[in-house]
């Protein structure tokens, strides 16, 4: 796991300096404290910057790293899990290696293939390659996103990186909010790629790569992966949970590949206790396993569920205990952190975790993101599916005058959730819009009139639910809306918290269950073989059977969650009072003061739950204040 970074003056005039480099790769030094390495071009159209957390071939695998003549020279963040397989092949060819790192496989093969390497591979990266003699540059994101990649293009220059904050360092990328992507933050709690809230830096998407041609313009990057298939499998359940069985087991031995120490993240559930549970089969350790939990808030804690995982399968089991000290301690430095606000405050305990396995010792963890987007995991999910069935597909076949008439007589009497379903009913839209909705249309109409009017921010789910209705069952549901989370809310949200997060401590994190070929075998899958006889992850709950008592299996899910409401007296209330008032964001207009004190005053009357809503004010609040007023 590392961090790059690089310019390209593929239309500009000003070479490339690698004192600005240096800069870019200073402000990233988490990522990789193990070593650094720079490479300019011949003609200083092209530098390259690496900072180096060394996991494989510790000794070797310095970059960026060349091929013998000099043609091509590669940065690339994360790891490929099939090297050696590709090692072999490229061997046999009659390549040469000098080391034995993943990097020099991935450089091989890209001199060998092109573009199309990456499609070779599997593993999760964040890829940058020159090509001296044709003089361009090659970029690309993992299949998942796992690994971010964000980049800024103007007067012909290119400058990317694996963080934000270095961009910042290149004397032609100045910081701007972007007003005009403020309703989705607001409405999602993150932005889809390839947008940012700075104005001109934008993220590749996952799955897409991009070559940029000296004195050409930075064309549309393409997509090179997508999970749906051409059709839903035929195979029996039992010949789909072997084959599920399979590949975690396989994907789970694949990711222990490392030469420094590595253990899991655990909180007793199905998710974590499967991989480790795997993990404890294949090695011949105790495995080491990391558990947060809060001080006084045992609704919120798993720590007994981690503990029965961690004694049945004989781990080295470690914790840590936070409360609101800690999370108002760590407020500063996760705006840092993030870069771009991610207003989840499950950012704060996943860095205390994290923190806990670096002081530990161990610079590798395993983590269960995905299982629950890919296999209909969720509690609301399921919930929202009853609605549809209920519902939403009864009602959405009579005329638009009794859905309008229904909400016009039911809406006042529900909550907020269901009413706003309504209306979406009414409009002909979607019955689910993603799992970290917070503010809906009718509250950001009084709280950001402004914002309220930019229909746009429901876009990208109507993209998302276009093409998997272009090729998939419209009916099922577990699908379909599985498509939509894995698609955004996963990369942009879950995923991101992970590395922004861990990397923070100088720890990698490994994401078993989002191997490509278990997501392309979870979009096979049936939704009804996902959710059955009212049980969530039906099917990946049998393929983990034989590691697991029934006990795990079949426990109500709790989730990772922040007692943010709790805490909300101690640090929310008057952080709030500090942040959101400021004359600085009193002068961007972005929101109407008089409505935020009716939120926080409503909240403080415990006359309603909307410390989500708070908390991404917040977020917002601390983000700007740290990137703009400083």
């Amino acid at each position: 796991m590392c961090g790059i970074a690089g310019a390209f003056q593929f239309n500009g005039p000003q070479p490339v300096e690698e004192k600005t480099l240096r800069a870019m790769a200073d402000a990233m030094v988490h990522r990789g404290p193990d070593d650094e390495g720079y490479y300019v071009s011949q003609g200083r159209e092209l530098g390259l910057a690496f900072r180096r957390l060394s996991i494989v071939d510790l000794a070797l695998g310095h970059q960026p790293m060349s091929t013998p003549d000099g043609r091509y020279t590669l940065v690339f963040n994360g790891e490929i899990y099939n090297h050696l397989e590709i090692r072999a092949e490229l061997e046999a060819k009659g390549v040469a290696f000098k080391t034995h790192s993943d990097t020099e496989v991935l450089l091989h093969l890209y001199a060998h293939q092109g573009a199309s390497a990456v499609e070779r591979v599997n593993g999760m990266f964040a890829i940058a390659v020159w090509d001296a003699e044709d003089k361009t540059l090659f970029l690309a994101r993992d299949r998942m996103g796992i690994k971010p990649l964000y980049y800024a293009v103007q007067n012909g220059s290119l400058v990317f990186a694996s963080e934000i904050k270095c961009l910042f360092k290149h004397p032609q990328v100045t910081r701007e909010l972007n007003q005009d992507e403020l309703a989705r933050y607001f409405t999602f709690l993150c932005l889809p790629a390839p947008e940012t809230l700075f104005a001109g830096v934008k993220k590749l998407r996952a799955g897409h790569r991009v070559t940029i041609k000296a004195g050409g313009s930075f064309p549309a990057p393409e997509r090179y992966w997508n999970p749906l298939p051409t059709a839903q499998s035929t195979q029996t359940e039992e010949a789909l949970v072997e084959e599920l069985r399979d590949l975690l087991h396989t994907s789970v031995k694949d990711r222990l590949m490392a030469d420094v120490p590595f253990g899991a993240f655990l909180s007793g559930g199905v998710d974590s206790s499967a991989i480790v549970s795997i993990m404890s089969q294949l090695l011949d350790r105790p495995v080491e396993t990391f558990s947060v939990g809060y001080k006084n808030d045992s609704a919120f804690n798993e720590f007994q569920h981690a503990r029965d995982t961690a004694k049945r399968f004989g781990t080295n089991h470690h914790e840590v205990v936070i409360d609101h000290n800690d999370f108002k301690d760590f407020l500063p430095r996760l705006v840092h952190h993030q870069d771009e606000p991610i207003a989840d405050p499950v950012c704060v305990p996943l860095y205390y975790v994290a923190e806990l396995a670096r002081k530990s010792g161990v610079i590798v963890a395993l983590v269960g993101e995905g299982a629950d987007e890919l296999f209909f995991g969720y509690t609301f999910l399921n919930r929202v599916r009853r609605m549809v069935e209920k519902w939403w597909r009864p009602l959405s076949e009579t005329p638009t005058w009794m859905r309008a008439m229904a909400l016009g007589m039911v809406g006042p009497f529900v909550d907020l959730d269901r009413r706003d379903f309504l209306r979406r009913l009414k409009d002909g839209g979607e019955p689910f819009l993603g799992g970290a909705v917070t503010f809906y249309p009718e509250e950001l109409k009084r709280l950001a009139p402004r914002l309220a009017s930019d229909r746009s921010r429901e876009a990208i789910v109507r993209d998302l639910y276009a093409e998997y209705d272009a090729t998939q069952p419209k009916d099922d549901f577990p699908n379909r809306a599985g498509y939509l989370e894995t698609m955004y809310r996963l990369p942009e949200l879950l995923l991101m918290r992970v590395d922004k997060m861990t990397m923070a401590t100088s720890v990698e994190g490994r994401v078993p269950f989002l191997d490509h070929r278990i997501v392309e075998l979870a979009f096979r899958i049936p939704g009804a073989l996902k959710v059955k006889d009212e049980v969530p992850k039906s099917i990946l709950k049998k393929a983990v059977a034989p590691y697991l008592p029934d006990s795990i299996i079949h426990r109500k899910k709790v989730g990772f969650h922040v007692p943010v409401t709790r805490w909300f007296e101690e640090v929310l209330a008057p952080m709030a009072d500090d942040v959101l008032f400021s004359p600085e964001l009193e002068k961007l207009g972005i929101w109407d003061q008089k409505v935020v004190k009716e939120l926080l005053a409503k909240q403080k009357a415990g006359s309603g739950n909307y410390g989500m809503r708070i908390w991404s004010l917040v977020n917002f609040g601390l983000w700007h204040r740290h990137w703009f007023e400083e």
